[in-house]
């Protein structure tokens, strides 16, 4: 059986921000607008950047993320790039603090097929991007 997962596009921006404003907020950066670009050049590879505009104090500045997560043949997950640009003060303050957390989860492996669904295992999974919306297609198959 399949299942598909989909959400807009302005959806996952608006939630992306929401979270990302909150745990800015606590260091005391306000995060004034994000931007989302999402492509899936294969079922299995997304490349993202992520584009926020962020205020500290009086200063701005624009911080871009990119990076690529792709799902290997046994079905884990990985972060294989992901990277933070910017200028300015501000940007690299932030590089300082973000860096080390993204060395975190590069390449780590997030395992898919271990989800945990009564009877059930997940056999493939396949994601799409258009400006309009994200897709995720997960087929399922019994014990």
């Amino acid at each position: 059986m399949e299942y598909r997962l989909e959400t807009s596009h302005h959806d996952l921006e608006a939630t992306l921000h929401a979270v990302i404003a909150a745990l800015a907020g606590e260091k005391g950066v306000e995060v004034k607008e994000t931007k989302l670009t999402l492509i899936a050049p294969t079922g299995r590879q997304v490349e993202f950047r992520l584009t926020l505009t962020v205020k500290a104090m009086i200063m701005s500045a624009a911080l871009t993320v990119r990076g690529k997560a792709e799902i290997g043949d046994d079905l884990n997950a990985r972060i294989t790039e992901i990277d933070l640009d910017g200028d300015g003060m501000v940007a690299n303050l932030a590089k300082g603090v973000i860096e080390p957390q993204f060395a975190k989860i590069r390449g780590k492996a997030y395992p898919i097929a271990r989800l945990e669904i009564p009877g059930l295992v997940v056999h493939d999974i396949a994601a799409s991007a258009t400006a309009e919306s994200v897709r995720l297609a997960v087929q399922l198959v019994a014990r």
